[in-house]
């Protein structure tokens, strides 16, 4: 009985939290944008997922296409990529796999994350980036949200002047995708450190 009135609890507490961050970016609260090392800002957000992860059964990995550096709010692009991990955990079976990537693209940077679950159905593909908007129960594997977290994932990069959109992968599962700005070479100081 404990077990699931903490479970809730925690529930509530990350239902609060979106609500909250969405206000805020709602509101217009102000990007702090940096030159980031996308790599190191990947593999940092999937090991703190790493335990989720491992509990669930599927595999996380992290590509990357040489250095990747995009000019963005710390803060911000890691909630991003937290929330597209956290995503792909509900949707995907034990045994399955979830990769983020990122390189860099005519324009800005891309960064994605595609796991082999059960995928968002066709026509729910620019839904889900909606407030309030979910896949079915019966496509999830556990836990529910609120249906907040890719809203706030597509208001945060709109700041950052860029976009995100869904794609089914061939065979089973979804692959979200973002594009924002870019840095068009390793900022001065930070090579090799």
């Amino acid at each position: 009985m404990v077990d699931v009135v903490l479970e809730a609890a925690r529930d509530l507490t990350a239902f609060a939290q979106d609500i909250l961050d969405l206000g805020k970016l709602e509101l217009g609260e102000g990007l702090r944008p940096e030159e980031l090392d996308l790599e190191a800002l990947l593999r940092r957000v999937a090991l703190g997922h790493e335990v989720l992860a491992q509990r669930a059964g599927i595999a996380l990995r992290v590509e990357v296409a040489g250095p990747v550096w995009a000019r963005a709010d710390p803060v911000r692009l890691r909630q991003v990529v937290a929330n597209l991990i956290q995503n792909a955990l509900k949707f995907t079976p034990g045994g399955g796999h979830l990769t983020l990537r990122a390189a860099t693209v005519a324009g800005g940077v891309r960064v994605e994350a595609q796991d082999n679950g059960r995928g968002i159905p066709e026509h729910l593909l620019e839904a889900v980036f909606e407030k309030y908007a979910q896949v079915p129960a019966e496509r999830t594997e556990g836990r529910r949200g609120v249906g907040l977290g890719l809203a706030i994932c597509k208001r945060i990069v709109e700041m950052h002047g860029g976009r995100i959109w869904a794609e089914c992968v061939p065979g089973g599962g979804t692959c979200i995708r973002f594009v924002v700005p870019g840095v068009v070479a390793e900022p001065r100081g930070l090579a090799g450190g």
